[in-house]
């Protein structure tokens, strides 16, 4: 706790002096207060190029490219059937917040047909997120199993642990109510 709070407050003093107005040479000092994110930034895109890996094995490059593809070719049609349309570029705006579900409204299909299209684009939207979380969640699950069996193997061998790691083995196991499985402690 005091090391977690010496952090904090060494964090602080270096934001405060960053902040006063007059000392404009102080301000390199909010730099080191953003560098511990840079590790956590390292780690999430190492996990993301897994996930990356994971949808185009599940899903190959034909998902991508017709994705690209709707993408490109729902908004041209839009544009040429929607009045409020005014430009490509518009439409392709549309198209883009329509199929990642964020929708601001700032742009609507006024007719049947748009609204039609409208539709389908968001049910891909919406399909394309659930396939996506899916294989998200997987991939941590995945990964949350292999180290708890790698766990299990390391304490496999009962014997060559001493007292007090077997008394902690065996506290753990009591308290998480798991099954011994058959091992002597």
């Amino acid at each position: 706790m005091r090391r977690i709070k010496r952090l904090f407050l060494g964090r602080i003093f270096l934001e405060a002096l960053s902040v006063i107005p007059f000392l404009h040479d102080f301000r390199v000092f909010k730099l080191i207060s953003v560098l511990h994110y840079v590790g956590y930034l390292s780690k999430g895109l190492r996990h993301s190029w897994k996930i990356y890996n994971m949808l185009l094995k599940y899903f190959s490059n034909r998902l991508v490219i017709g994705l690209v593809i709707t993408i490109l070719v729902v908004p041209f049609i839009m544009f040429l059937i929607e009045p409020g349309f005014t430009s490509y570029r518009e439409a392709i705006w549309w198209c883009v917040q329509t199929v990642s579900t964020v929708g601001y409204g700032d742009v609507i299909p006024n007719t049947q047909l748009g609204r039609l299209i409208a539709g389908f684009m968001m049910l891909i939207g919406i399909s394309i997120l659930g396939a996506f979380s899916g294989v998200v969640s997987e991939y941590f699950r995945g990964k949350k199993k292999n180290d708890f069996d790698g766990l299990v193997k390391s304490i496999a061998n009962v014997e060559t642990l001493t007292k007090e790691q077997k008394k902690l083995l065996k506290d753990l196991i009591d308290t998480k109510k798991i099954k011994k499985q058959g091992v002597k402690l």
